[in-house]
């Protein structure tokens, strides 16, 4: 697996950029190596998708900022663990609690 550093010198604009397609075996793979299990520690996180204007959706994770794209809520979410696991690599984030979602309005101006 490659660092988050190597990564991101291969993506002109880190924080908003469609992931490359990729085959459906290392598809495949990365699923399986992020898949969870019993002895390995992990993180909640966050995850914020919204739908894109070109199709698909943009995923993003408040606590780390990184910011990927999927053409299903599958493949981003999929395509955000991985960059969230390359990012937290490189700049390791340490956890008190449980991630806390909420929502609130504001007056809209036509």
């Amino acid at each position: 697996m490659k660092s988050f550093a190597s990564y991101c010198e291969t993506q002109p604009n880190i924080m908003f950029q469609r992931t490359p397609l990729r085959s459906a075996a290392e598809r495949e793979r990365s699923a399986f190596r992020l898949a969870l299990s019993p002895e390995e520690k992990h993180m909640e996180l966050s995850a914020v998708l919204t739908p894109a204007p070109e199709g698909g959706y943009v995923a993003f994770n408040p606590e780390t900022g990184t910011t990927t794209q999927g053409e299903t809520v599958e493949e981003a979410l999929l395509n955000l663990r991985e960059a969230t696991e390359l990012y937290l690599e490189e700049f390791p984030l340490s956890m008190v609690g449980r991630p806390l979602l909420t929502s609130f309005q504001v007056l809209e101006h036509a």
